[in-house]
């Protein structure tokens, strides 16, 4: 009898144990999670916008606005969860930064493109099919980015790179938020250990503290 009782208890500690364990991953990759959805929404709304005509392109940028809101609001508690290292993590990314950094490096691009007139037109398509495979400068309008700081942050060299830079991270964590949709059953609820992904995030941190830097501070453009 004494057996079959510790067997009873045993089967009863592993069945706690499991439970246990699996709701503490769960509750551990939920910043994650949060991520993953909000991205879907914002890349489903990308790409109806992208298929649209106006006017109904215009109320379609409004909702990718939304979704962009809140993937930022997830971004930071992502960040906080995975880096241990919390001065580099944003409280509170917003999304007209993205958005301003995306206006100045399609400005940029477009001024390349008059400097290069003499190029191929099928090479210039295509260059700016790759250019632009994440571009919100359409949406500067809805979230009242003024014209004069536009111009402004466009004639500082430093700038227009940051600007370069951040939407260039901000694609590479996308890609490394996405990528991860399809193994969270496996994942390491430690999200401080998945190096890509904590490499991704730091990069991207950090473009975003110069960015907004250079565009909230517009003295350090002097």
């Amino acid at each position: 009898m004494q057996g079959i009782e510790f067997l009873q208890r045993w089967f009863a500690f592993e069945v706690r144990y499991l439970y246990e364990t699996e709701s503490i991953s769960i509750r551990a990759l939920k910043p994650l999670v949060d991520c993953i959805l909000s991205l879907e929404c914002l890349m489903i709304s990308e790409k109806k916008e992208a298929a649209l005509a106006s006017p109904q392109r215009e109320q379609q940028c409004l909702c990718t606005i939304r979704c962009l809101q809140s993937f930022c609001a997830c971004l930071s508690r992502l960040a906080a969860d995975a880096l241990r290292d919390r001065k580099l993590v944003e409280l509170n990314h917003e999304p007209e930064v993205l958005v301003l950094a995306s206006v100045i490096r399609w400005r940029d691009k477009l001024e390349s493109d008059a400097r290069n007139e003499s190029q191929n037109l099928l090479m210039t398509k295509t260059t700016k099919a790759q250019f632009f495979d994440i571009d919100y400068h359409p949406h500067a309008s809805l979230l009242n980015i003024d014209a004069g700081d536009i111009a402004f942050v466009a004639m500082n060299n430093t700038a227009v790179e940051r600007c370069h830079n951040l939407i260039f991270q901000f694609k590479e964590l996308r890609d490394a938020i996405w990528g991860r949709r399809e193994c969270l059953d496996h994942i390491d609820a430690h999200l401080d250990r998945d190096e890509t992904l904590t490499s991704s995030i730091k990069a991207f941190e950090l473009a975003y503290l110069h960015c907004k830097r250079l565009i909230l501070r517009p003295c350090n453009l002097v």
